[in-house]
């Protein structure tokens, strides 16, 4: 009876950890997910911001040289 018990006992175990390691498995791959989407924002916005800056850069140089001719 004690080695039957022991093996459920170990059994429940396996079980136990099991599903905290697919829980953890879950929750850090969906972590994982949020990170990566808030990097594609950030470079995103980046992108944008430089694409901005350099025309404005360009609208000023060509606004400069116009104003000395």
């Amino acid at each position: 009876m004690a080695k039957h018990y022991n093996h459920l006992v170990k059994n429940a175990g396996y079980s136990v950890v099991t599903t905290m390691t697919s829980t953890s498995y879950a929750f850090l791959n969906q972590h994982l997910k949020t990170v990566k989407n808030t990097l594609k924002n950030i470079i995103f916005q980046r992108v944008r911001e430089q694409s901005i800056l350099s025309k404005l850069n360009k609208a000023i140089s060509d606004y400069i040289s116009e104003f000395l001719r």
